[in-house]
């Protein structure tokens, strides 16, 4: 799979306003807040799953379209980063082909990781965010997502036979 550039805006000049910032603008600005700080982690995951970055663009948003006429209702929701990333889920569930793996899904024993640990991995070991980025981005304690390292580790050491040392545990 290729990287592909973002596309740049061609009505962006300097100093003039574009359409998606008359968008953004009538948008609350904490959906534009919550937009901004996690875009690029949906778009790096989703990229992972559907193996594009053009499927990854349309389904991330998607999301977040959708989510953004519902956005008073989001808020009042206990953990909102762990609802919106259910949300998220369930619409790259729908685009994933009809064997449910994604293009990461490359080993039996990665594909057979709880789901949430599954998460945590891809987005901590493979695409490299920090702990507490990911813990931050799913609604769960650093704790938590440790616990999720230390534990996919020991199974896929166990399930592919490579042994580990303790100091792939620390935060990277």
């Amino acid at each position: 799979m290729s990287r592909e550039e973002p596309e740049r805006n061609p009505d962006a000049r300097a100093g003039q306003p574009t359409a998606q910032d008359d968008a953004a603008a009538a948008l609350p600005v904490d959906f534009v807040a919550f937009y901004t700080l996690h875009h690029r982690t949906y778009l790096d995951y989703a990229c992972l799953q559907l193996g594009s970055w053009s499927a990854a663009r349309d389904t991330v948003e998607h999301v977040f379209t959708q989510l953004s006429t519902r956005w008073p209702e989001v808020l009042r929701q206990p953990h909102v980063e762990a609802y919106v990333f259910a949300a998220f889920k369930e619409e790259l569930a729908r685009r994933l082909p009809p064997d449910g793996k994604g293009a990461i899904a490359a080993t039996a024993a990665m594909a057979q990781l709880p789901e949430r640990c599954y998460d945590v991995v891809l987005l901590h070991c493979v695409l490299g965010y920090p702990q507490q980025h990911v813990a931050d981005f799913l609604g769960v304690s650093c704790a938590t997502v440790r616990s999720h390292v230390r534990g996919a580790h020991r199974r896929l050491a166990r399930e592919t036979g490579i042994d580990r040392t303790t100091e792939t545990d620390e935060e990277s």
